[in-house]
């Protein structure tokens, strides 16, 4: 990942002329921002290069998702999209929103896949998936992410921590994989538990009074 304006859903965001009010990349093939949109719009994310997870933190009631047999909606703040690589899909936008978007590298999936779970990636697929909830992703995105400075050392370590928490989540429980993958080496699962036990940490802390990271970088 060299640079944000590298990666097919930041650009196309960026092109349509969505207000970006923070960005920042965080290491290990991971980038986060968030999206202020208001607006009446037909999207597409075709064969995005990277894969995107995404919050709605305000409104987005008006949005949905096109699917083979039509259109799923959006249930508006708290809703979350799982968009893997290389698929391409389609979104009806209406009315306001305010998004925090997770970009994930392959190759930064890929070696978690094999660090976390001593799996081959080949053999490991992140599911697609639209408006559905994890109430722990929630609460690390709202607490230990977008409180944070996201252009101070510091505070972009504990950001990629809680981000890299983000993926052993999505690993664990947004991927389809065979019982009988093969080891590659890399950690073992105590190793991947000790990954997720970051998200779990976060857990105690309060919420933000206001949901806005203030920083663009």
């Amino acid at each position: 990942m060299t640079s944000l304006s590298d990666l097919t859903v930041f650009r196309c965001l960026r092109d349509a002329g969505v207000s970006l009010q923070a960005s920042a990349q965080i290491g290990d093939g991971l980038a986060i921002a968030v999206w202020d949109r208001n607006e009446t719009a037909f999207t597409r994310y075709d064969t995005p290069n990277h894969h995107t997870l995404s919050l709605y933190l305000e409104h987005g009631m008006g949005f949905r998702k096109r699917l083979d047999g039509g259109w799923k909606c959006s249930n508006g703040a708290g809703d979350l999209c799982l968009m893997p690589a290389r698929a391409t899909s389609d979104w009806d936008v209406n009315g306001p929103v305010r998004m925090f978007h997770l970009y994930i590298a392959p190759q930064a999936f890929d070696r978690a896949t094999c660090e976390m779970f001593d799996m081959d990636p080949a053999r490991v697929t992140l599911r697609e998936d639209a408006y559905f909830r994890d109430g722990r992703i929630e609460d690390v995105v709202r607490s230990a992410i977008l409180p944070l400075h996201w252009a101070l050392p510091a505070d972009r370590v504990a950001v990629s921590q809680a981000a890299t928490g983000l993926v052993a989540r999505l690993l664990a429980h947004m991927t389809d994989r065979r019982p009988d993958l093969p080891r590659r080496g890399g950690l073992s699962m105590a190793a991947f538990r000790r990954v997720e036990a970051l998200v779990d940490a976060h857990m105690d802390r309060p919420h933000p009074s206001t949901i806005w990271p203030g920083r663009r970088g």
